[in-house]
């Protein structure tokens, strides 16, 4: 399959609104186009590797840089909208594989969970989209993804498939990578299953978490007790 990179105009200084005519960047001649959804500080580029098994193949790479975090703990998400704009294209395959992501963190924090979700067009459709569930990425494979639970959720997309997919019990530190996909088996990859006609869309949204204070000062007096019980 040929390799032909593709880079999405999302690299910011400072945040952005993205507005509805924000320019479509075509993969290939798949027959898919992408564009950035919503605020995002980092930059996003897609690898596109080729068309089979009825899917388009692609490789993402991530750079969150957002020191921003919410009150529950979630960091400012990379949204990107899949468009379908040419059904009979070369390359066209109606479903995506994301056979790879290098993610990397430069948001000043450690990461204790990861997530990635689709969503489609709900306001006017039934569910058009959704994650198979027969792939999936490995979970705890050092040194390239960190995290011990790698689970979906939320089945209320096409035929009921999950719509989430949640990375947990593991840590990504400041200025480290985790690549889910790289160098597993053949079915350590994510494939989105999509049923939709032209001109609709699917929305892929990925974020880091990290402890809520609460937890943080939870997790904090429960050292220090452990430390005075020592002392003792």
């Amino acid at each position: 399959m040929s390799q032909k990179s593709l880079i999405i105009s999302i690299l910011f200084v400072g945040l952005l609104t993205v507005s509805a005519s924000a320019a479509l960047t075509p993969i290939d001649t798949t027959g898919w186009s992408v564009e950035n959804f919503g605020l995002f500080e980092g930059a996003v580029s897609i690898t596109y590797r080729g068309t089979s098994d009825d899917a388009v193949w692609i490789e993402f790479d991530k750079v969150f840089d957002s020191s921003t975090f919410d009150g529950g703990g979630l960091g400012q998400p990379a949204a990107i909208k899949f468009v379908l704009t040419d059904s009979q294209a070369v390359n066209f395959a109606p479903n995506i594989v994301i056979s790879e992501e290098l993610i990397e963190n430069n948001t000043g924090r450690t990461w204790f969970d990861f997530h990635m979700a689709v969503s489609w067009d709900f306001m006017n459709y039934e569910p058009y989209v959704g994650f198979d569930p027969q792939f999936i990425y490995t979970a705890n494979l050092p040194p390239y993804n960190p995290f011990q639970t790698v689970e979906f959720a939320d089945n209320i997309g096409l035929n009921e498939m999950p719509v989430s997919l949640n990375f947990d019990d593991g840590q990504v530190a400041d200025g480290d990578t985790f690549a889910p996909g790289y160098f597993g088996g053949d079915d350590n990859n994510i494939r989105i299953i999509t049923d939709m006609d032209e001109g609709q869309y699917f929305i892929l949204k990925e974020w880091p978490t990290v402890p809520e204070p609460t937890t943080l000062l939870l997790l904090s007096g429960g050292f220090i007790a452990l430390h005075l019980r020592k002392r003792k």
